[in-house]
């Protein structure tokens, strides 16, 4: 099944309006207070909570809408479960904080929690993938894990747990292609508990590591108490430092949280960190921006503007070769010599034919093609009505050739070209290729 994806033109409107709002939030930071974040909803909100689940593309209650599309399972990328304890203080007392993929419990609040209205609106397909990995589109993801708050006291070498409040976290980035800033939202909810651990207070320091610095931040002290299903939100802006020409830089940032019940040491949480955003200045024309560059974003063509190249890449995706979906993506290559190797190789001994000219797919720029392949004049296949007489094989590997209108190849290639601008595909970075025919 083929995961549907907004329009290029629509999802470019959303990115800036999400960015415009999130800047004005975040120049406001300073007049939040812990009050505002664990409000109770409006009556719209009561009827819809903002984080169940949606159909592709509706819009939002609160805040600017955002795009809704599934990253499927390549936008996956897995983190392994961590945990953090207090040394145990003269008295006994110790706190220890425990993070890992949520359970079913969590999983059902992050369906039910719900959020304020001054907090941007994660996704709902980040409901939907609530097993301790990052999710992503190419300009924003998220992750869900469980923390478990414990309390415990030892007296006279007997060790007691004294309470315990079970929590959920979701990490919400995002970005934008056309800008170096980059926002970085953690949500807690807590939703079972007792004991000692009821007390607990929390709070969140934001931090960067390398690649970005840090513009605001901020997580006010909050009580986990009541367990009302409320979001306890931290938000922290980030700014790429890759704005020299031709800088290219990964974003590392993080958060850290800190629990305090009266009697106890403060627990810090284990260390939350995003290092998904990769901001560069290295296209010619276009200014610095940032996205998530091992998620593969969706080339397009169509049967209307170029109907023989359509064609062409379906029954070439049909017959086996890659990049018909996000799970079997072509990766860019930026090697011009073996750029040209590939198209020579798989267009060679074309036929001349009057305002036509050889198409291959895998496109040249594609690591895919031909260009490394040594065994090459054995994997190249065709179609009929392509003019070239060479077999219509099948599988995987290989390269597939036709000859087109010139006028569809001048379109083409500023496609490509676009593409790879608009969405800061570099050398490696994956991508896949949509027919509508």
């Amino acid at each position: 099944m083929r995961i549907l994806f907004p329009g290029r033109a629509s999802r470019k409107s959303e990115r800036n309006k999400r960015l415009a709002f999130r800047l004005a939030f975040m120049a406001s930071l300073t007049g939040i207070v812990a009050s505002s974040l664990v409000s109770t909803t409006s009556a719209a909100q009561a009827e819809t909570p903002a984080s169940a689940p949606r159909a592709s593309g509706s819009p939002l209650p609160e805040g600017p809408p955002l795009p809704m599309a599934d990253p499927g399972a390549a936008g996956r990328q897995a983190i392994a479960p961590i945990s953090s304890c207090t040394a145990v203080a003269k008295d006994g007392g110790q706190m220890c904080v425990e993070v890992g993929p949520p359970d079913s419990k969590a999983r059902d609040q992050g369906r039910a929690g719900q959020v304020t209205p001054s907090s941007l609106i994660p996704p709902g397909w980040c409901a939907d993938h609530q097993d301790g990995n990052w999710w992503a589109l190419r300009w924003q993801g998220c992750r869900t894990t469980s923390a478990t708050l414990v309390t415990r006291r030892t007296v006279d070498g007997a060790t007691v747990i004294t309470g315990e409040v079970s929590i959920r976290v979701l990490e919400f980035v995002y970005g934008d292609p056309n800008q170096t800033a980059m926002f970085y939202q953690i949500m807690v909810v807590p939703y079972a508990g007792w004991g000692d651990a009821l007390a607990a207070t929390i709070t969140g320091t934001a931090s960067t590591v390398s690649g970005c610095t840090l513009a605001a931040q901020s997580f006010p002290s909050q009580p986990l108490s009541p367990l009302n299903g409320q979001f306890r939100i931290g938000e922290s802006s980030l700014n790429s430092t890759a704005t020299a020409a031709g800088a290219v830089a990964n974003c590392t940032a993080r958060w850290n949280m800190v629990a305090t019940v009266a009697g106890y040491p403060p627990a810090s949480s284990p260390i939350y960190q995003q290092n998904q955003f990769r901001c560069d200045n290295a296209f010619a024309g276009r200014s610095a921006g940032c996205v998530i560059p091992w998620v593969a974003e969706e080339m397009d063509f169509n049967s209307t503007t170029t109907p023989e190249i359509a064609s062409h890449i379906f029954q070439a995706q049909v017959s086996g070769l890659p990049g018909a979906t996000n799970t079997t993506p072509l990766h860019r290559s930026t090697d011009t010599a073996k750029n040209d190797r590939a198209y020579n190789r798989a267009c060679y001994q074309s036929p001349a034919v009057t305002d036509r000219s050889c198409d291959e797919y895998p496109f040249k720029s594609a690591n895919e093609g031909l260009g490394d392949d040594p065994d090459w004049l054995n994997h190249r296949r065709t179609f009929d009505y392509c003019w070239f007489g060479l077999p219509r094989q099948t599988g995987s590997i290989g390269a597939s050739v036709c000859m087109v209108l010139n006028t569809e190849q001048n379109i083409q290639g500023g496609t490509i070209s676009t593409f790879y601008q608009d969405w800061r595909v570099m050398n490696g970075d994956p991508f896949w290729v949509h027919v509508n025919l």
